[in-house]
This record gives structure tokens, sequence and C-alpha cells, in this order.
């Protein structure tokens, strides 16, 4: 888990160009955090979630609810972003969090059953 900016920068070598450019919840820094995942550790695949599930934190260009998910794969000629998404969860902060779990499931799901 890399709640903070800084962890996400230090334990999965998310470039700070790229929270800068598109910010921390955006498709980009979540494909960043999956292959940093990967970079860190010897798994063949790994999905990374960045968002705001609330009920504070949000802002208008990044309302509560929105989550971004990404999924990466190592391949024998290195890592590739599978697929990055940002979805919009209403409901509670519980229900964003059980809603993205199970987003974040499916995807990697999607992409080993086409492997």
């Amino acid at each position: 888990m890399s709640y903070s900016v800084d962890s996400k920068v230090r334990l999965l070598a998310v470039d700070t160009a790229v929270i800068g450019h598109f910010g921390v919840v955006s498709r980009q820094t979540a494909a960043s955090m999956a292959v940093g995942a990967l970079g860190a550790s010897t798994a063949d695949m790994s999905v990374a979630v960045t968002g705001v599930a609330g009920p504070g934190g949000g802002s208008d260009a990044v309302p509560v609810g929105t989550v971004c998910i990404a999924a990466a794969r190592r391949r024998v000629d290195g890592i590739a972003v599978l697929e990055s998404i940002s979805v919009r969860i209403a409901g509670s902060r519980s229900r964003v969090r059980s809603v993205t779990v199970r987003k974040a499931l499916a995807l990697v799901l999607a992409h080993l059953d086409r492997e």
C-alpha cells in the first residue's frame, strides 16, 4: 500500500513529473504504480489503485469517488501496462472501496484470461 505521494515515489518509483503533470489520481499515475510494483517485486502481474474514497479529500477536478486502476504484466521483453482506467463510483467510502476492489480484480482476471 502506498497512500502518500512520498510512498508512491519511494516504494514504487513513480516519477514526480508524472504526478506533477497528471495528478496523483490519474490513469498515468496508476500505470506508473503498477509498473513500479513489478519493479520492486518478483511478481508477474500487478494492479494499482489511486483515488479519492471520501468522504473528504475531493476537489472540483477530482471529486470523491474518482478512482484510477491499472494492471501491468511482466513479459519476456520487459514490463507492459495492460490497461489503465478511470471510474467514478457513487456512494459511501465503504462502497467506493469495495467497488474499487471488485473492479481491480476484474481487470486482472480479464487480462489473465487473454494470456
